[in-house]
């Protein structure tokens, strides 16, 4: 059963350049943990960037590898500029003997122009 996460978000809080890709995500029931619409021309620039990776646009979401498929599934079959999906597992400094995740980041090619 699909949890019915859209209706009781606030997408007004989102970057405009992700808050579609966000929507689309909740609406196939999965849940996100954070986002953003990235840098205005991303990739890598050694001018701007010096040894800092420039910012693609991101969804971070939580669960197991059937989320993930759920995830990108949904993002494809939208039509979404997807640029790669990875999975990650974090300690955080609070409480170093203890792994978080997995976590998901799905990163695209560019923001949502429809969004604009």
């Amino acid at each position: 059963m699909k949890r019915k996460i859209s209706a009781k978000f606030d997408y007004d809080g989102l970057d405009a350049g992700i808050r579609r890709f966000v929507k689309i995500l909740h609406d196939a029931g999965i849940l996100t943990l954070s986002s953003c619409e990235g840098r205005k021309e991303p990739g890598y620039y050694l001018e701007r960037d010096g040894p800092h990776h420039g910012d693609w646009p991101y969804i971070l979401i939580n669960g197991t590898a059937a989320n993930a498929y759920i995830a990108i599934g949904a993002a494809l079959r939208e039509g979404l500029p997807v640029r790669s999906i990875e999975q990650s597992w974090f300690i955080y400094p609070e409480d170093r003997m203890v792994l978080h995740g997995p976590q998901w980041r799905i990163t695209f090619w560019e923001k949502d122009g429809l969004s604009e």
